[in-house]
């Protein structure tokens, strides 16, 4: 049998450690101190890293834990939705950037931009691990640009924590050190930096090569003024390739 995990199992496993009701611990990750941070890189994926990471000190002092894939289709709102619910895409139903409304006459939903005629607790029904932790007593919070706060997206894949809108890598770091004081607790971060450098001028390029510079730095950051004994779990969404590649 194929010990092939995904991001699913990732969140399953970090939960699970929290005592989240209905969560199975696939990675082995044990229990900790109570003090869980997920910080995820859009776009990160693991050729990139094996091409530039020895350019940043701190990736080469992370511990790999596994492996992961990012399921069928490994776009960002059928990812990041994986990692909320702990479900695979025909579970929980966020199954692309764009999919199809039904009895809509063909109208199409932009996952991320989302349409105020669609219910986003509706579209996706399935709770979140937010929200189940938050119900078993876990301090949940979810760090990001406050841009995506009231978005539909945010409601039907992340719904459940208490959202900290954050612009910049210091305000990120800051509201992440705060956000685990409590105990026990779950942290989640969010940068997308990456991932829209890379659209625009590609993997490699200077933008994008300034990208991963702050995205080295924030984790530093992160690792640095965390309370001892906070595990930090970093992943990504999907990885990128250049189109002449």
């Amino acid at each position: 049998m194929s010990n092939l995990f995904g991001l699913s199992h990732l969140t399953n496993s970090i939960f699970n450690s929290l005592s989240t009701p209905m969560t199975t611990d696939y990675l082995n990750l044990g229990v900790g101190e109570r003090r869980e941070c997920l910080i995820l890189i859009d776009g990160m994926g693991q050729d990139a890293l094996d091409m530039y990471a020895d350019q940043f000190t701190i990736f080469s002092q992370l511990k790999t834990q596994s492996k992961l894939i990012a399921n069928f289709p490994s776009t960002t709102a059928t990812s990041l939705s994986t990692l909320g619910t702990g479900v695979l895409p025909g579970v929980h139903g966020m199954l692309g950037y764009t999919v199809r409304v039904p009895r809509s006459d063909n109208r199409l939903l932009n996952a991320l931009k989302w349409d105020e005629r669609v219910d986003p607790v509706m579209w996706q029904k399935v709770p979140t691990l937010f929200e189940r932790a938050a119900a078993a007593g876990v301090a949940v919070t979810h760090v990001a640009a406050k841009r995506y706060q009231a978005t539909g997206f945010t409601q039907a894949a992340l719904r459940g924590a208490n959202y900290v809108g954050a612009n910049s890598t210091d305000e990120m770091a800051t509201a992440v050190a705060a956000a685990l004081k409590s105990q026990p607790s779950f942290v989640s971060t969010y940068l997308n930096s990456l991932d829209a450098d890379g659209h625009n001028d590609g993997v490699g390029s200077d933008k994008w090569l300034t990208a991963l510079q702050q995205v080295a730095e924030l984790i530093e950051r992160i690792i640095s003024t965390a309370p001892v004994g906070t595990r930090v779990w970093i992943t990504s969404d999907h990885g990128m390739v250049n189109s002449t590649q």
